[in-house]
């Protein structure tokens, strides 16, 4: 539990973001952000497998509840404040006169969201990297740290309870 790198996280949102205040505002978010994140997540997964990173394996491990809570609040409230709610945010700002300055913006933070993973080898670089493309497509299309906050929470959830976690581990 690292929370010098959440209380970076809530400090980005507190500061930089407004929240979703109402139910109405939920509802379209949601309405937005589930279908891309749906095709996101299923990318991702599908990625995953035919690279051989994971495989398919279901299960409801006994740490589950705490898993989920840091998750959230750890890992993807954390990341997603930073690399969405913080640089994709301001290189949007700073090249919004630019012809295609939000795409860049977008591909320039999924680029960096894919390093920050680069203790887990070059396959889960890239498949941050696309990953990250995906959770920046969400927030650009909604305005939302929360639509990205919840489509990467999503699909770490799926992948914890439908596959091998965190990655296949090569035989030996």
């Amino acid at each position: 539990l690292n929370y010098d790198k959440t209380l970076v996280g809530l400090f980005i949102l507190g500061w930089c973001h407004s929240r979703i205040a109402r139910a109405i505002e939920w509802r379209a978010m949601f309405a937005t952000a589930a279908p891309r994140a749906v095709g996101v997540i299923g990318l991702i997964m599908m990625l995953s497998v035919a690279v051989g990173y994971v495989r398919f394996e279901p299960k409801f491990p006994a740490d589950t509840w705490l898993w989920l809570w840091v998750n959230l609040c750890f890992t993807c409230l954390a990341e997603e404040a930073l690399f969405r709610g913080f640089i994709q945010a301001q290189l949007q700002r700073v090249w919004q006169r630019w012809s295609g300055g939000g795409w860049l913006a977008l591909a320039v933070a999924a680029a960096l969201f894919g390093l920050a993973h680069a203790a887990g080898g070059v396959a889960y670089v890239a498949l941050a990297t696309v990953a990250g493309l995906g959770y920046g497509w969400v927030y650009q299309r909604t305005q939302r740290i929360e639509a990205s906050i919840l489509t990467h929470f999503t699909l770490n959830t799926v992948h914890f309870f439908a596959f091998t976690y965190p990655a296949l581990q090569p035989p030996g």
